[in-house]
This record gives C-alpha cells, structure tokens and sequence, in this order.
C-alpha cells in the first residue's frame, strides 16, 4: 500500500493506492466458478472499510491487475 502526497492534498491528510494482484489472489482463492472472485471483493471491501474506519487514511483508488 502506497501513501499518496500531491498538491491538492491538505496537510494531515492520508491518501491510500489499493493494488490487488487478481491473478496470485484467484489461484489462491478459486476453487469454483465465482467463489474466488466474492472472496478477493469481501477482502477488498473490508480493507477499505479498516482503512478508513481504524487508521483514517482515504483509500483514493483500489485497482485490480492480473498479468501483463
């Protein structure tokens, strides 16, 4: 996880980049058609929800990737 600091970000203010290797995470996950998937968006989501709720950082984007 990455802290983003630009310009247009106020002072004390935690910006948080999401990046999900969708690939390792489905052949770790995937055992049925949309078992994988549900798993890797309910982890997901509940980052989300961990970093906003217990750390205060604003999660700006979460990004999914598999191979290039």
């Amino acid at each position: 996880m990455a802290r983003l600091r630009g310009h247009a970000v106020s002072d004390g203010e935690n910006l948080a980049l999401i990046l999900v290797d969708y690939d390792n995470l489905v052949g770790a996950f995937g055992t049925g058609p949309d078992r994988g998937h549900r798993i890797i968006v309910s982890m997901v989501r509940e980052l989300r929800r961990y970093l906003t709720e217990e750390l205060r950082i604003k999660p700006v984007r979460a990004v999914a990737y598999g191979d290039f």
